[in-house]
C-alpha cells in the first residue's frame, strides 16, 4: 500500500501482515572514536555531493574533524538547518534544498526528527541515505521508518520504507560529550522493546514468527544487559568519558533497538507505551519533553493496566529510580487536569496499536484511570 501526498510526494507505507519483509539492520553500521575523521570517506561511496541535514546543535557537535574529513574525500557538501517537527512542509524543503544543491546522498544528523526527516527525503529522491546520530535518544538512525507528525506537533503517523538506511556512523566521544538527558531518553526507548514486544505477541501468534520470536529474545538480551550497563553509562556521561558500559548501552539505544523493531515489526512493536507517547502530543506542553521520556511515562502506564505485567511495576520503578527518572505528570512538567488526562487517554485510545489483540479490550476511561493512579502513586511517596 502506498500513501500518496502533495502530488510528486509518495511515501513507502508497506503493511507487513502475512508479508515476509525483512530489514533487520543498516547495510553498515560503523562504531568508532575515529568514526567522523573518516566518515567522509565512508559518506563518498555514496555519492560526491552530500546534503546534511540536522539541528544546529548536533551539527555543531560533528567539530572540524568531521568537515575536514569531507573535504579531504573531495566531498561537495551543504548543510540544512533542521528546525520544528517531521511534517510535509519541512520534508518539502528539505528536498528542495537537496535537489537545488544537486544532492546525491542525503546525511541525517542528530537524534530521531532531523534523521527520520532525512530518511523520509531521501526516500522520495531516490538517493542513499547515511545517518549519524549525535545523541543515542533513539533508535531512528537504524530502522526502516519514520513517524510523521503534524505542523503542530502532534502525532500522524508512522512511515515505513523498502529498505534500512545504507549507513550508520557513530562516534562514542560525541555521545558522552552531549547531554546525559538524552542517553536516559534512549535507555527507556530502548527498553520499551521489552515491555512492549513481550505484551504484544500474545495477541500476534497468528502472523508471529521465527523473526518475532529471535526479535523478543534479543529484547530480553537488551532488557537484560541495560540492567546491568546503564547506570555505569549515565555515570559516564556526566563525566564526559568513554567508557565500554557507555559503548554497550549506544549500540543497544541505536543498534539493537532498531533491530528489534525491525525483526519483529509484525508481532513484536505493537504496544501501549508508544500509544500513550503519541496521545501525550495532544498537549502543547509535551513537544519538548524527549521521545524517550515519554515512552518510559508510557511504560509504566502499560504495567498499570496489564494484569499480566503488573507485577513487574517494582521492578520498573525500582531501574527508573536508578537512572534518575520519575514517570508522572508533574515530574514531566505537564499540566495534571481531569481534561489534559482525557485529551490524552482519546488519543491514545484511537492510535492504531491500541486497536489490535491483546490491547483492544482497553478503553479510554480505563487509560484515563490508570494514568490518574500513577499520579496519586507518586505524589504518596
Amino acid at each position: 500500500m502506498q500513501y500518496k501526498d502533495k502530488g510528486d510526494r509518495v511515501v513507502f507505507y508497506t503493511e507487513v501482515r502475512n508479508k515476509s519483509i525483512i530489514k533487520s539492520s543498516p547495510a553498515n553500521y560503523i562504531i568508532s572514536r575515529d568514526a567522523l575523521k573518516e566518515s567522509g570517506d565512508y559518506i563518498s561511496r555514496y555519492g560526491k555531493t552530500a546534503q546534511i541535514v540536522g539541528g544546529v546543535r548536533a551539527l555543531a557537535s560533528l567539530g572540524d574533524s568531521f568537515h575536514t574529513s569531507l573535504n579531504n574525500a573531495g566531498l561537495t557538501w551543504q548543510e540544512y538547518v533542521f528546525r520544528g517537527e517531521v511534517c510535509d512542509s519541512q520534508i518539502d524543503s528539505i528536498m528542495e534544498n537537496a535537489r537545488n544543491c544537486g544532492a546525491e546522498v542525503m546525511v541525517g544528523v542528530g537524534g530521531g526528527k532531523a534523521i527520520d526527516a532525512a530518511k523520509i527525503a531521501a526516500y522520495n529522491l531516490g538517493i542513499p541515505v547515511v545517518c549519524i546520530p549525535t545523541i543515542a535518544a533513539t533508535c531512528a538512525a537504524v530502522t526502516p521508518m519514520s513517524v510523521l507528525y503534524h505542523e503542530n506537533g502532534i502525532y500522524k503517523q508512522d512511515v515505513f520504507f523498502p529498505a534500512t538506511p545504507d549507513m550508520v556512523i557513530v562516534d562514542p566521544a560525541v555521545i558522552a560529550n552531549a547531554p546525559v538527558e538524552y542517553l536516559k531518553s534512549g535507555i527507556l526507548d530502548a527498553i520499551a522493546k521489552w515491555y512492549e514486544g513481550s505484551a504484544s505477541i500474545i495477541g500476534s501468534k497468528d502472523i508471529a514468527d521465527i523473526f518475532d520470536e529471535c526479535a523478543l529474545r534479543v529484547a530480553a538480551m537488551l532488557f537484560e544487559e541495560m540492567q546491568n550497563n546503564a547506570a555505569e553509562a549515565i555515570a559516564s556521561v556526566k563525566e564526559r568519558k568513554v567508557s565500554e558500559a557507555l559503548i554497550t548501552v549506544i549500540n543497544l539505544n541505536i543498534f539493537f533497538a532498531g533491530m528489534i523493531q525491525s525483526l519483529g515489526i509484525k508481532a513484536v512493536r505493537n504496544g501501549i507505551a508508544h500509544s500513550i507517547h503519541n496521545g501525550l502530543t495532544v498537549l502543547a506542553e509535551s513537544h519538548h519533553i524527549l521521545h524517550g521520556y515519554k515512552v518510559g511515562y508510557g511504560i509504566y502506564v502499560q504495567l498499570t493496566l496489564l494484569g499480566a505485567q503488573q507485577n513487574m511495576k517494582t521492578g520498573t520503578a525500582e531501574f527508573f529510580r536508578k537512572i534518575g527518572f520519575t514517570p508522572s505528570f508533574n515530574e514531566l512538567g505537564l499540566p495534571y487536569t481531569e481534561d489534559t488526562v482525557k485529551a490524552v487517554a482519546e488519543k491514545t485510545y484511537n492510535d492504531p496499536m491500541m486497536r489490535k489483540v491483546p490491547f483492544n479490550f482497553i478503553t479510554a476511561d480505563m487509560i484515563a484511570a490508570a494514568m490518574h493512579n500513577i499520579e496519586k502513586e507518586y505524589l504518596t511517596r
